[in-house]
């Protein structure tokens, strides 16, 4: 019993989870509002209507504003140990941190004037993601 000791914590904690996960699924079914109204019949924050048929052409100007911001969402990220560590860092540590920040700067500076931050929907996803349709619900 001394060896299996440790691991039987572990299937506590286990079935403890997946228990607790499966009450809040069923209390959360059973109290939720399922009447649709507006706000829920509305677009996505993508542009996608959300009861529509799936065989359109979509705008990736969504797509690729999501990514570069993950980016540099990342690469600020990799400014915590340093600035945990500001004072021990060495000459050659803040200057390969300059350089970086550098980086990022004309990195920024590139997306802004290639235009890949600017937003305007081309016609066919004007006809597509932003026609009027009567609301069935």
């Amino acid at each position: 019993m001394l060896y299996f000791e440790p691991l039987f914590s572990i299937y506590i904690h286990g079935i403890v989870s997946v228990l607790l996960t499966a009450l809040m699924l069923l209390i959360v079914y059973i109290f939720s509002n399922k009447k649709p109204n507006v706000e829920k019949n509305s677009a996505y924050e993508c542009g996608f209507k959300p009861f529509d048929y799936g065989y359109f052409p979509f705008d990736v100007h969504f797509y690729r504003v999501g990514i570069l911001f993950l980016l540099f969402d990342v690469e600020i990220l990799f400014f915590f140990p340093w600035l945990l560590n500001f004072y021990e860092v060495s000459t050659m540590g803040h200057a390969a941190v300059i350089v970086f920040i550098a980086i990022l700067f004309f990195g920024f500076i590139y997306e802004l004037q290639s235009g890949a931050l600017h937003w305007s929907p081309v016609p066919w996803a004007k006809a597509f993601l932003f026609r009027k349709e009567p609301n069935v619900y």
